[in-house]
């Protein structure tokens, strides 16, 4: 981060902390009644589009998005025993451990350079709970030349209730210029921020392990799948059985696009994680991850060398002079008319420390940019399949608020 940008981050830093102390909370609106893994739950302090996981799915999350202001607000039910997909530097969820998330989260946003500090405390299933601010700057060149640059704003908390941790994580994005003005305006949301249950915390999860399928091995050496070199099979299941001893875990989720499956176990839900030997030193990625799905569909498909990064990172980290068919960059901008098709490779901003990423099966979007996607996925839904909200021309997700962008091999007018 150069001088200028560090200049600016301490000094909206400052001004954060400042206005945590006078301002007031805006204006209450009516809680919002939500289901996270299964419990019932009122959100209060933001209005918008509600996006939720479904049953099983490795990351329970609900995403309540604000389009006017470019903020979401999302409540992260973590059984114990599970971790969330979207987070890379977590550890498995116990009793306990509110503080060590907590703890690991602020590690990692001093580590990335986003210089947290305090965010206002704030009611969680009854109890006063602390939490983070921080800040990051996101700049994209896209294939078109064009620049895009937003700072984004991440306050979150973590508590204990029932058989979970639960991360609140609420996220404001927005243009460098209004950096400043737009501050103000989130600190003072912060504090009418609130979770409560309606009595099903205790709820059990359902999130379950995913567990041996018969014969779902042997059709991945099928002529019609696709696998890469080095891999025995689809999805490498004897490398990862001799590994991790394992080999009582299902090894193909159920969803196939174009030749190539998505594979479990998950490692969001408690799965041994190992490196796939898709990877190369220095661009190692977990076997049964979001981005070794990703990265396998590039390599096979575009002949891509495999590249570090996580699910938010795939976008940024891409660069075509490494080989392969070129694929351009397009961030999720709805000014700008263009939406990913089919084979795409989307790179998830969710608020999150490791993101999400995914590959583009059908496109369902009317001539004014309102309708869905359907895509292909790993550590996230239980058959390997998820859907996609789009508005507007802008493309949305259940997993921390709006897409970043994707990777296609098709160059848009």
């Amino acid at each position: 981060m150069n001088a200028a940008r560090l200049s600016l981050a301490t000094m909206t830093l400052a001004v954060f902390a400042a206005l945590t102390i006078t301002a007031r909370p805006a204006q209450a609106s009516r809680p919002i009644s939500v289901v996270v893994d299964g419990v019932r739950v009122n959100v209060s302090g933001i209005d918008g589009v509600v996006l939720s996981a479904s049953a099983g799915d490795a990351t329970q999350e609900t995403t309540i998005f604000d389009p006017a202001r470019k903020r979401t607000l999302s409540v992260i039910a973590v059984p114990f025993g599970t971790r969330p997909g979207i987070e890379d530097i977590l550890p498995l969820a116990h009793r306990g451990g509110a503080a060590q998330y907590r703890t690991a989260l602020d590690e990692f946003r001093l580590r990335t350079g986003e210089f947290a500090t305090d965010a206002p405390t704030i009611d969680l299933f009854g109890q006063r709970v602390d939490g983070d601010f921080s800040q990051r700057h996101e700049h994209v060149t896209t294939s078109e030349g064009r620049d895009f640059e937003r700072d984004v704003f991440t306050a979150e908390w973590v508590a204990e209730a029932g058989p979970r941790l639960w991360i609140i994580r609420e996220v404001q994005f927005e243009p460098t210029s209004e950096a400043l003005t737009t501050v103000a305006d989130f600190s003072a949301a912060l504090r009418g921020v609130s979770v409560a249950s309606d009595g099903t915390v205790g709820n059990p999860t359902t999130v379950k392990r995913d567990v041996a399928r018969a014969g779902a091995s042997s059709w991945l050496s099928a002529p019609a799948i696709k696998r890469p070199a080095r891999y025995g099979d689809g999805c490498d299941s004897a490398d990862y059985d001799r590994a991790t001893f394992a080999n009582d875990w299902r090894h193909a989720l159920g969803a196939i696009f174009r030749g190539v499956p998505a594979c479990g176990p998950r490692p969001g839900t408690g799965a041994p994680a190992i490196a796939a030997a898709l990877g190369a030193p220095g661009a190692e990625v977990v076997q049964f991850g979001a981005a070794e799905l990703s990265l396998r569909w590039m390599n096979l498909v575009f002949n891509t060398p495999p590249f570090a990064g996580n699910g938010d990172e795939l976008l940024l980290n891409y660069d075509p002079a490494n080989g392969g068919e070129p694929l351009f960059k397009y961030v999720n901008v709805p000014k700008y008319g263009i939406l990913p098709m089919p084979g795409d490779v989307l790179s998830y901003e969710t608020g999150g420390t490791g993101g999400h990423t995914a590959v583009v099966e059908n496109v369902h979007v009317d001539r004014r940019g309102n309708g869905s996607l359907t895509v292909l996925e790993q550590d996230a839904s239980v058959h390997g399949v998820g859907h996609l909200l789009v508005r507007n021309g802008e493309v949305l997700s259940n997993k921390g608020g709006p897409i970043l962008g994707w990777l296609s091999p098709r160059p848009y007018r």
